[in-house]
């Protein structure tokens, strides 16, 4: 990508990496910073990655190197897959390899970048940027509206995304444990749950900052609410005496 094209732009911050950093060693910090952009999502290597200390820049144009628009069954996929790819980002870093949550926005707009030169901005970068900063708060990813009326147009409601509180549409990262008759697989999710759920209780029970501790009421709130739509996860629901016992 060497002009400015309309682009998804997802602009990613990792919470909590500046004391991560002071604690570990550079060798450490460079092998999860590689982790973050080694996407297993398939088709997940046509997006474009950019990482500058705790930022993680993602971006895939939707138009073709001629200028002409891309299809629009083939941007559709390729959105698809940026969300399942902050998806992947925001669940790993979690409960995979940092323990530390990710929070952004995603964005719809012009985008330059120039790789060899390390310059990008644009409208789409600095849409996104905003969300983060002003509209993400907790831990969640917020996807703009523009792409939302984008979604709507198509029928599409395999997208995963989910309405907050507040009435923002968040990536709901953990869409990707939902049962399956795969008994394998099934012992996979419970494990990760598992930890999702030790993760937010341990940290409740330990953080003192009231407006740190904010986010993982937040984090709690929508755990719960993914492990009451199923049967099979009511057992990792967080009870209110929880975070006291730990």
């Amino acid at each position: 990508m060497n002009k400015s094209k309309k682009c998804y732009v997802a602009f990613l911050d990792i919470m909590g990496f500046a004391s991560f950093v002071e604690n570990e060693t550079p060798e450490k910090v460079e092998n999860i910073l590689s982790e973050f952009i080694n996407s297993p999502i398939p088709g997940g290597d046509t997006l474009n990655y950019n990482i500058l200390s705790d930022t993680i820049i993602i971006s895939v144009s939707l138009e073709l190197d001629s200028g002409e628009p891309k299809h629009c069954m083939q941007i559709q996929q390729e959105l698809q897959i940026l969300l399942m790819t902050v998806t992947h980002i925001q669940k790993s870093s979690i409960i995979g390899y940092s323990g530390l949550p990710v929070r952004g926005g995603i964005a719809i707009g012009d985008f330059f970048i120039d790789n060899e030169k390390n310059i990008m901005f644009g409208k789409g970068l600095i849409a996104a940027h905003k969300i983060e900063s002003s509209l993400a708060i907790y831990p969640r990813i917020i996807v703009d509206s523009e792409i939302l009326v984008g979604m709507k147009k198509t029928g599409d409601r395999s997208y995963p995304i989910k309405r907050d509180f507040d009435g923002l549409f968040h990536v709901n990262y953990l869409c990707t444990l939902e049962p399956t008759n795969d008994g394998t697989l099934m012992g996979v999710y419970r494990d990760w749950l598992k930890k999702h759920r030790d993760y937010i209780i341990k940290n409740l029970a330990d953080e003192k900052n009231i407006k740190i501790a904010t986010k993982y009421h937040w984090m709690e709130a929508y755990h719960n609410w993914f492990c009451t739509g199923y049967d099979e996860y009511k057992e990792y629901l967080i009870g209110e005496e929880e975070p006291s016992k730990v």
